[in-house]
């Protein structure tokens, strides 16, 4: 027999559903609670909740720009929980990578912040990305590029070209990251600057525009075009 405890619990949840099911909007801690109570079925979530909501303040701070780690110290918060998370920001990827390649692409736009934020989250090295692009800047293919130190990543300008040609790109895009700040917190470096005139000048030969080189950095998106470095 369920305690009267027991029973309020599967009340609320029951009056959570039903609002669900109605289509009547759930504030952010109801849509968090339903969250983990689909996860841990038989235990009160709510005390959790609160606390996620709390620390948090957004349902987008808590499933996509909190640390995993941050996360499981939150009482109730263990590992099938972060598991779903991990699908959860996965599928936001997935979701993400199919809008950009279905709308033209604005290089600092949240789409792209989303993006960067997803395939450079906990990077402890720099990564080199590559966009390429059609004639109407939708995405056709995105790739790891290269990968290299903790204030140092090589590019390579031909293999660039090769798969611009081979994708029928019109456009490219370039992306990498900074996870160290450079010393007195400058953005691109001047290898930076030249691997970016590099592609450039490469991609120029057959006629394939180079769109940006966005750098990553302090969890903001800076772009070589706005700063006057690609001419």
């Amino acid at each position: 027999m369920k305690t009267d405890i027991e029973n309020h619990q599967q009340g609320h949840r029951e009056r959570l559903y039903a609002k669900l099911d109605d289509g009547i909007r759930l504030t952010d801690l109801e849509q968090i609670e339903l969250f983990l109570c689909t996860i841990i079925p038989r235990i009160d979530v709510k005390p959790a909740a609160h606390k996620l909501c709390r620390k948090y303040k957004t349902i987008k701070n808590i499933l996509l720009d909190s640390e995993l780690d941050e996360l499981a110290k939150i009482d109730k918060v263990g590992p099938a929980t972060l598991r779903n998370i991990k699908i959860y920001r996965q599928l936001f990827f997935s979701t993400t990578r199919c809008q950009l390649a279905e709308r033209p692409i604005l290089a600092t736009g949240e789409q792209m912040l989303d993006y960067a934020r997803y395939v450079f989250r906990g990077a402890k090295v720099e990564i080199f990305y590559v966009l390429y692009l059609n004639q109407n800047k939708h995405m056709i293919k995105d790739e790891k590029h290269a990968q290299g130190t903790h204030n140092r990543v090589a590019g390579y300008p031909k293999e660039i070209f090769i798969e611009a040609v081979k994708t029928r790109a019109k456009f490219v895009l370039l992306m990498h990251n900074h996870p160290i700040v450079p010393e007195g917190g400058g953005l691109f470096s001047n290898n930076d600057i030249e691997l970016t005139d590099q592609i450039k000048i490469e991609l120029g030969k057959y006629g394939i525009e180079l769109l940006d080189h966005i750098l990553f950095q302090n969890n903001a998106l800076f772009s070589a075009r706005n700063w006057n470095l690609i001419k």
